[in-house]
């Protein structure tokens, strides 16, 4: 075992996940050689640390307490999904209507003068279409026929 063997081999050593025959020989070669001992015990001393602390058990209720917490996270980001969702569809609505609203105004805009039925050529759209009852009341009063 050399000492570029034992540094990629020296967390495995340290944790004890090492075979039994990796174990021997990075045994037997750190009675040798002083940098790779200095390691496994630089590495040794955070694991023998730990140990000493034994197992600490968590408040009672406290795993309750993080799956509520990430519960409520969830479900605040699922409303805010839900109204940016909401908030873009009301969006694309106004949109719609706003250029539906343009392109009729563009469309009709010779119409002002002559009347829609003038424009299109929908004689319902006129006050009083012509040969209608309207027509005749109107004519009947003294006043003129729509042309």
């Amino acid at each position: 075992m050399n000492c570029e063997r034992v540094r990629s081999c020296a967390g495995r050593y340290v944790d004890g996940m090492a075979a039994s025959g990796e174990r021997a020989a990075i045994e037997k070669h750190i009675r040798t050689c002083r940098e790779c001992a200095a390691l496994i015990a630089d590495q040794e001393l955070p694991v023998r640390l730990h140990a000493r602390l034994g197992r600490i058990e968590p408040p009672a209720g406290m795993t309750g307490r993080i799956v509520d917490a990430a519960w409520e996270i969830d479900r605040r980001r699922g409303l805010a999904r839900a109204a940016l969702v909401a908030a873009a569809a009301a969006l694309v609505v106004l949109l719609g209507i706003g250029a539906g609203s343009l392109i009729v105004r563009s469309h009709f805009a010779g119409a002002r003068e002559g009347g829609y039925a003038a424009y299109t050529g929908l004689e319902y759209l006129d006050v009083y279409p012509p040969d209608s009852i309207g027509e005749a009341i109107q004519l009947a009063a003294g006043g003129e026929a729509d042309e």
